[in-house]
């Protein structure tokens, strides 16, 4: 049943993120502010068997797991917009009920200062 809303709310089949693509990913977050591409994938290569060759090929491989993991696109679907609205629509209800009930009180003391 999660593999299957996790796919509706995708739009694709998802995958097991690998622990080397993983590895990628915190480097270049926590290793590779002010690098070059360069210079992170030669610094990926010092410390990991998994080598690139090709530069565009290291950030393609960075932009891709990023995008899985932390920017993974779930779309809203129309039930849930339809549910946000109806929430939206009771929070003011009940906002405005309690701005009535406080004009109210407010009323209730001016007429009774002016009496």
């Amino acid at each position: 049943m999660y593999k299957k809303a996790q796919r509706e709310m995708l739009g694709k089949r998802t995958h097991q993120v690998s622990k080397n693509r993983l590895r990628l990913l915190e480097l270049v977050e926590t290793m590779g502010e002010g690098l070059s591409w360069r210079e992170r994938m030669n610094l990926w290569n010092e410390f990991h068997s998994r080598q690139y060759k090709d530069r565009a090929n290291f950030s393609k491989a960075y932009r891709d797991i990023r995008g899985s993991v932390l920017e993974p696109g779930y779309s809203v679907t129309e039930r849930d917009e339809e549910a946000v609205r109806e929430d939206r629509q009771h929070s003011i209800k009940r906002k405005l009920k309690t701005i009535e009930r406080e004009l109210r009180i407010v009323r209730d003391e001016l007429n009774a200062l002016n009496e």
